[in-house]
C-alpha cells in the first residue's frame, strides 16, 4: 500500500511543485522506506545475529565444563577412598 502511495506522490506534487517534485518525492520516499526498514529490524532483531551457532558453542563449553567437574569430583572421591582405606 505504501508503494502505491509513493508511486502516486509525484503526480500529486506536480501541480504544486513543478520540477521540484522529483527531489521532494525522492526525499519523502527515502525517509518513509527507511522508517519501514527500521521497523522490520525492530520486529526481528535476532535474525541478523548467528544465535544458533553461538548457542551450540555455549552448550558445548558448558557440557565440557560440567564433564570436567564430574571427572574431578569422581577422581577426588576415588583418591580419598583409597587414602582412607590405606
Amino acid at each position: 500500500m505504501q508503494m502505491i502511495w509513493l508511486a502516486c506522490l509525484p503526480f500529486s506534487l506536480w501541480q504544486y511543485c513543478g520540477w521540484a517534485m522529483l527531489p521532494i518525492a525522492g526525499l519523502i520516499s527515502f525517509v518513509l522506506l527507511g522508517i519501514e526498514e527500521i521497523g522490520v529490524y525492530i520486529e526481528e532483531p535476532f535474525s541478523l545475529l548467528p544465535l544458533e551457532s553461538l548457542c551450540k558453542k555455549l552448550v558445548n563449553r558448558i557440557n565440557g565444563k560440567s564433564l570436567g567437574f564430574h571427572q574431578v569430583h569422581i577422581y577426588q572421591v576415588v583418591l580419598f577412598d583409597s587414602v582412607g582405606n590405606a
